[in-house]
């Protein structure tokens, strides 16, 4: 009798405790769940399909924004072009100290850069940057890796570009093309994409830059924003920028510092 009741108690005990540690898995498996990083987050909201509709509207506004960004851009070179042709006399080359500092303007043969960057968002990222070019003719590379400590996870972007460029002035410039825009995480995922830049160094040691693209993914307008300070002579630079990379619903977003040189 008393070993029935022992036998009872005993199996109350086991039964109890895998009834605890059942609920304990699923208790950390939901958490887990509901604790996605935000770089997953931004990946789904990056590449998810999109209905047909959605998808047309949003390459059209996309591909207009873009479009009007150029045109405002050539619009003002020619403007530019017509008051530095009307302006200049046989001795103002001689004169003018931003051709002595910038005698091949901003028509590298080669640029290369770093920057380090830390989101507002607890992530933090390198980004590597090379262009290759002859006169008008250039190759764009960027790749950036994003990497987030909790929870762990990492994504990579990269950007590859054909590029038409030119001189504004003798001390700015200002490129456009069009190429592949790719996220690496969970998936890898690429997309057409269009780019937009204009630098500018008007005193010798202080400048500016800023870089657009824009990019469809599935669907899903991309727009990557990034915008810097330039301290530095033209051949060597230190950046201080702020870089934004925001789909409709998410974003990657902070400052950085970094170096720029070229040949």
């Amino acid at each position: 009798m008393s070993f029935g009741r022992n036998f009872d108690l005993f199996s109350l005990m086991v039964s109890t405790k895998f009834s605890l540690i059942i609920t304990f898995a699923l208790f950390c498996l939901c958490i887990t769940q509901a604790r996605a990083g935000i770089l997953d987050d931004f990946e789904t909201s990056a590449t998810q399909d999109q209905k047909k509709n959605n998808e047309k509207k949003e390459s059209s506004q996309g591909s207009s924004f873009f479009s009007s960004l150029l045109s405002t851009f050539l619009s003002s070179d020619n403007e530019t072009s017509t008051l530095s042709t009307t302006s200049k006399t046989p001795d103002s080359s001689s004169d003018n100290p931003s051709e002595s500092i910038f005698p091949e303007g901003y028509l590298p043969y080669i640029r290369l850069g770093f920057n380090k960057q830390r989101e507002v968002n607890d992530l933090d990222a390198n980004d590597f940057f090379a262009q290759l070019g002859y006169k008008s003719l250039a190759f764009k590379y960027r790749y950036t890796y994003y990497w987030e400590k909790e929870p762990a996870d990492k994504l990579r972007v990269t950007n590859m570009y054909a590029l038409y460029r030119f001189n504004i002035t003798e001390f700015s410039a200002f490129s456009a093309g069009c190429g592949v825009y790719t996220l690496i995480g969970n998936q890898q995922t690429s997309g057409f994409s269009l780019c937009a830049s204009a630098i500018i160094h008007p005193k010798k040691y202080v400048g500016g830059e800023f870089n657009y693209a824009w990019a469809s993914l599935n669907g899903n307008n991309i727009n990557d924003y990034d915008g810097a300070l330039l301290i530095g002579i033209p051949k060597a630079c230190l950046k201080l920028g702020y870089r934004n990379i925001h789909t409709t619903h998410q974003s990657l977003q902070g400052p950085y510092a970094g170096i720029s040189l070229k040949w």
